[in-house]
């Protein structure tokens, strides 16, 4: 699970870097529209991962940088996968659409450092937790 989670984080983090110089000021909306699908869809673990993976899709789609693309879609399989394996002891962060509301204002106003260090603490933080609680589930 920690490698996948880290895996996940080093390339969303990098897509970021790829993505954010053909971001301009709108040029995100399809994303945070996505983002808030997501985030309706918080009951069902499963759902929410499918369509957090279809708002991170949206950013290199808006950015027309099509290997991120296709790398995401290899890792949404997967994530998605062990969302609906591992439910009761993943959670939905409390704060993800204010994460990826100021990661995506950060894209568009051209900050990269902003961008990427608030992805990255975000999860690193979570993924943190949710390796503590499988840790304890499996002592």
């Amino acid at each position: 699970a920690s490698e996948m989670l880290m895996l996940r984080r080093e390339l969303v983090v990098t897509m970021l870097r790829v993505v954010a110089p053909r971001c301009a000021p709108g040029s995100l909306a399809t994303a945070r529209v996505a983002a808030h699908h997501a985030w309706d869809a918080r009951q069902t673990l499963s759902e929410f991962a499918r369509r957090e993976m279809l708002a991170l899709k949206e950013v290199a789609a808006a950015a027309r940088v099509l290997p991120t693309q296709w790398l995401l879609n290899s890792l949404a399989d997967v994530y998605v996968q062990c969302a609906l394996i591992m439910p009761t002891i993943a959670l939905v962060p409390k704060d993800y659409l204010a994460v990826f509301g100021d990661v995506v204002l950060a894209l568009e106003g051209g900050d990269l450092p902003r961008a990427t260090l608030r992805m990255q603490e975000y999860y690193e933080r979570n993924d943190g937790a949710f390796l503590k609680r499988l840790a304890e589930l499996v002592a």
